[in-house]
């Protein structure tokens, strides 16, 4: 189908696609309106130079950053975006026929707005995942990617969008904050966007970096540490297995527990890379002065 036409009396919008290499992009950009918004392309840590060739060839603005932390592309990208209004979308997503439309449409009365994920499933490997991810990613309490937000947030979540002390889980972070600021945030069940099926290999892989995130959250003093002793045990997994069976059934319960889970607190638990501190203070000033320290950016069509 082809995407509708967002209204021209709509709140101007800029989809920002963050990627390394991933051909699909072409897809994400293809599922999008071709005019009324704009698409940003931020690659990072040395992108193919044929994939930005192409991805500036359907009309899309190309940025690149220096480093492979999402958290610094997501921020370049709303640096260097021309709109109010931003919306995240993956690489390996597509944005539903509607989904443009409805969530500019949304953004003239709230400040945040959260598309519907859906996840594709085409075999019962790839539905367990998917019913897995509903219950992990999509009907959890707190707002995450993908999402859309006025770019006049910044001051209620502390002064900048995502921490770049994160190499993983900076959109977590960002959540938390979002949620405790904007407890009302609309979920737009017309807006949809859909994912790409799920592996077992891939979904194990993403709840490895989750924990990961999650512990580098810890190690900046952002969430409390996890007990060691309660996770060996797997205190408290019985309620989470009891929740995802309820809703999913005994299959994707027992992946959730017994390979999500344990996914996660591999993540969590394995060696951290040393890494220079940064304090909230001078992360929130290098965002408002534009400073660049330990990177470089290319902002133009020629990274």
């Amino acid at each position: 189908m082809t995407p509708s036409r967002p209204s021209p009396d709509l709140p101007g919008l800029t989809v920002i696609i963050p990627l390394k290499d991933d051909p699909r992009i072409l897809s994400a950009i293809a599922s999008l309106p071709k005019d009324g918004i704009e698409i940003l392309a931020v690659f990072n840590n040395n992108p193919s130079a044929n994939l930005q060739s192409a991805v500036q060839k359907t009309g899309a603005r190309v940025l690149c950053v220096d480093t492979a932390k999402l958290s610094v592309a997501r921020n370049e990208g709303i640096r260097h975006s021309r709109s109010d209004s931003i919306l995240f979308l993956d690489s390996d997503c597509r944005a539903g026929e509607d989904c443009v439309g409805a969530v500019q449409a949304a953004l003239k009365h709230f400040p945040v707005v959260k598309p519907l994920l859906v996840y594709d499933a085409h075999s019962w490997e790839t539905r367990i995942t998917a019913k897995v991810r509903q219950y992990t990613t999509v009907r959890t309490s707190l707002p995450l990617l993908p999402l859309a937000f006025r770019k006049d947030i910044v001051e209620a979540v502390g002064g900048y969008y995502f921490d770049e002390r994160l190499a993983w889980g900076e959109d977590w972070d960002f959540a938390e904050r979002i949620a405790a600021t904007h407890p009302m945030i609309p979920l737009l069940e017309e807006a949809t966007i859909v994912h790409e099926a799920l592996s077992f290999r891939d979904d194990l892989r993403s709840a490895a970096k989750i924990g990961n995130g999650r512990s580098l959250q810890v190690e900046h003093g952002l969430q409390p540490a996890r007990s060691l002793v309660r996770d060996v045990l797997m205190a408290g997994e019985h309620r989470k297995f009891a929740a995802v069976m309820k809703t999913s059934g005994i299959g994707a319960a027992l992946y959730h527990t017994l390979g999500w889970r344990l996914a996660y607190k591999v993540g969590y638990y394995r060696s951290r890379r040393p890494m220079r501190v940064q304090s909230l203070t001078e992360t929130a000033m290098r965002w408002k002065s534009g400073v660049e320290s330990d990177r470089s950016v290319a902002h133009s069509d020629n990274c």
